[in-house]
């Protein structure tokens, strides 16, 4: 399943991976690919400039051919014959999408790739977390929506093909709609994947969800072999392991004890990842290892699965108090189970 909201200034991007779907050879008849694409008159003249909903099922017909066709969907109120303008971003969308391509495609597992922008967990103009679309006045989808949306329907790996959504906040908050998330803790590259290369790769190595999520992170790097920022799969299981076993909180107990003049100084020299101008993230899997906390270190290894053994996770901590969002508080699953938030207000008063 393909949500790919080019409703923005993402649109030639977006209808570039759709594109990129249909040059794809020898996916084979065991992979059934559904497109739910928006476009907006503003960005691209791709594959006929056309600028409302479209939704394409495209089949695999032979080695050297794949055939998208247009497809009517009741639930989405989507018919070939007549135009009609989806809100992406709109979370119902979304939830109306997937359960109409599960009920539709029976199969052993299922992959959803989330494409446009993102932000992470941060509710910042001119979105919220994820999937904007200015033809509906800039609606876009929060975190807690994306989770009202997908969770406990089924999905095996979910690929947030979107900017800094690789955050211990994020893949605690969905550990319920999926096994496996995959995103950056970064900014992504604006051409994302080459989902050719993606397709071709799948009938070899999508044996399993594991395997599959694992082939999002390699495909990437191919795709993207002059970026250093990767994607990452994250086992959101033992994410939630983590969090729910306190050792979130054992890592900001260590934190305070060490003094905040040294914490300071592991916090300038830790990895850390800007939304605009703001640097509002920190990678704890770097921090933590420069603070020497061994125990979350090693459990990060085993939830997290990167190129070459990378592993990078993301966690909301700004360089400056006066960057810090209140709402963090009272906003997520994550700060209601752990003392993260208590430890930030600590340090901001260092």
């Amino acid at each position: 399943m393909f949500y790919g909201n080019g409703d923005n200034n993402l649109e030639h991007y977006i209808v570039g991976d759709f594109l990129e779907m249909q040059r794809a050879k020898a996916f084979g008849t065991s992979l059934t690919v559904v497109s739910l694409i928006d476009r907006v008159p503003e960005y691209s003249i791709l594959d006929g400039d056309w600028t409302d909903t479209r939704l394409y099922e495209l089949k695999y017909i032979s080695d050297s051919k794949v055939e998208a066709k247009e497809i009517s969907c009741e639930p989405l109120g989507l018919t070939v014959e007549n135009s009609e303008e989806l809100n992406l971003g709109d979370w119902r969308t979304l939830a109306a999408f997937v359960d109409w391509a599960t009920n539709k495609y029976s199969s052993d597992f299922y992959v959803l790739i989330v494409g446009g922008h993102g932000s992470g967990w941060l509710p910042f103009a001119p979105f919220f977390s994820i999937s904007p679309d200015s033809t509906s006045m800039g609606s876009s989808i929060s975190l807690s929506n994306i989770r009202q949306a997908l969770e406990d329907k089924g999905i095996h790996v979910l690929v947030l093909d979107s900017c800094l959504m690789g955050e211990i906040e994020v893949a605690y908050e969905l550990r319920n709609c999926a096994q496996y998330l995959v995103a950056s803790p970064s900014n992504a590259a604006l051409n994302g994947y080459d989902y050719q290369i993606m397709l071709e790769s799948f009938q070899k190595r999508c044996t399993s969800p594991r395997e599959c999520a694992l082939a999002f992170v390699e495909g990437y790097a191919l795709s993207n072999p002059n970026i250093a920022a990767g994607m990452y799969a994250y086992d959101v299981r033992k994410i939630s392991d983590i969090v729910d076993s306190g050792l979130i909180d054992d890592f900001a107990e260590h934190l305070i004890a060490l003094g905040a003049e040294e914490v300071k100084s592991f916090r300038r020299a830790s990895l850390s990842y800007r939304y605009g101008s703001k640097n509002v993230y920190v990678d704890l899997a770097d921090f933590a290892k420069l603070a020497s906390f061994v125990k979350l270190t090693e459990a990060l290894r085993e939830a997290i699965g990167g190129k070459d053994g990378d592993v990078k996770i993301s966690i909301y901590y700004p360089e400056s108090s006066f960057d810090y969002l209140s709402s963090y508080h009272a906003a997520l699953d994550f700060t209601q189970k752990t003392n993260w938030d208590e430890y930030l207000a600590w340090y901001y008063r260092m």
